[in-house]
């Protein structure tokens, strides 16, 4: 009997050696993932740190199939994303991105223009690629932008990257605004920071309340101070500034959230309007209004005698689309394409229909990265075919029969 356990421990021994020896090698194939630890620091030509900076991130997903290969963001698709979105880079939060696969970081860099991120590989059994390219922008105004790309292969778990903001020459009222907008991005900081403790629900109510208030004061210093352009994009960032929620499971339990706000409410379209009248020059102010007349689908998809709306609207979009172009977020340049469909449907124009297929042409070539292209062609040829009998997928020439 003894011979016998002393035989079963011994099994057991050999067991554990093989499967030690198994999972090392299964280590060596990607079997056990490693999350990346990127420690930021942004400093000035004179290597002081910067405070508040922005930054969008992109990163290769080697395990997203063939569906979602648009969230794959290169070093190219980043710097489409500044020159493109830039300028209504303060407005961007987890929950209001221009495309899918740009990543907002949980944090700016704070006080001491430090930041941290955590990159997770997807656990791929048998499969593991050598590296992962990230990418990061980085925007501060008074600033240049700057773009840095890095390469972390298999062995690396933690990567230590520094940034140098070149200072970019101003006028005489940018620079006096510079206060202003410091404390702006220090409050964007104070949300992108914020963490919602469900446990503690009211007091985190409390502390959200009490960064919306600084909100409003330093709206009010803008204003007051005539600096129209700031108090506008306060009121902007609110409109989309993320809040507590409460949100019903699929259980029918009641479970409160930090996540996106909600833009139909009554104030938050006080304020977007609002911002337009100080500045209607800003491209993202811009939409956001433009957008708010798809709150009430029923003006613009209910028929004929909606043509008034529609023909109005496709006005409003082509001056928005003609004076910013690839500035508009894909999501407002792809409502116009929406009311070309309807329009050239109801109206049986269907030249608007081809005008539909080349602006999503064209928002393929110049944002390839908002959507899978490849779907919503084949839904609006379809659907195009199953309303007019037209196969305008084969259509050649500038005008539809």
């Amino acid at each position: 009997m003894n011979l016998n356990k002393f035989h079963v421990f011994f099994i057991l021994i050999g067991l554990l050696i093989v499967t030690s020896v198994k999972a090392k090698d299964a280590f060596a194939k990607g079997f056990f993932v490693q999350d990346i630890k990127v420690n930021i620091e942004v400093v000035n030509e004179s290597g002081i740190p910067l405070p508040f900076v922005t930054i969008l991130h992109g990163r290769s997903s080697y395990y997203l199939d063939d569906y979602d290969y648009y969230k794959n963001l290169n070093f190219e698709d980043m710097e489409r994303v500044v020159l493109n979105y830039k300028q209504s880079s303060e407005y961007i939060n987890t929950y209001n991105l221009p495309i899918a696969g740009l990543f907002y970081m949980p944090k700016m860099t704070n006080k001491n223009g430090q930041s941290k991120d955590i990159v997770k590989y997807k656990n791929v059994p048998n499969e593991r690629v050598e590296n992962i390219d990230l990418t990061y922008c980085f925007i501060k105004k008074g600033y240049h932008t700057k773009i840095e790309s890095h390469t972390v292969h298999r062995s690396e778990n933690e990567v230590k990257i520094k940034v140098i903001l070149q200072k970019e020459k101003l006028s005489d009222n940018q620079n006096l605004s510079l206060p202003l907008n410091e404390r702006f991005s220090e409050l964007r900081y104070d949300i992108s920071n914020f963490k919602f403790d469900y446990k503690k629900e009211k007091e985190s109510e409390f502390k959200l309340a009490i960064i919306k208030e600084k909100f409003k004061i330093l709206f009010e210093q803008a204003k007051s101070d005539g600096i129209n352009d700031l108090a506008a994009s306060i009121l902007a960032y609110m409109y989309r500034m993320p809040e507590i929620t409460v949100n019903e499971t699929e259980s029918g339990y009641l479970i409160s959230e930090f996540s996106h706000s909600n833009p139909d409410s009554e104030i938050n379209t006080k304020n977007i309007k609002e911002a337009y009248i100080l500045n209607n020059e800003d491209v993202y102010i811009v939409q956001e209004v433009l957008d708010l007349n798809f709150r009430n689908l029923s003006d613009i998809y209910d028929g004929h005698d909606k043509q008034n709306n529609r023909l109005k609207l496709i006005k409003e979009y082509e001056a928005a689309y003609s004076k910013f172009g690839y500035r508009l977020w894909p999501s407002s340049i792809n409502r116009l394409r929406v009311l070309y469909v309807e329009e050239g449907y109801y109206s049986k124009n269907y030249e608007l229909l081809l005008k539909a297929k080349n602006l999503l042409m064209e928002m393929e070539k110049n944002e390839p990265k908002f959507t899978n292209y490849k779907n919503i062609f084949e839904v609006f040829y379809s659907l195009v075919k199953l309303e007019t009998g037209i196969d305008l997928e084969r259509k050649e020439g500038s005008s539809v029969e």
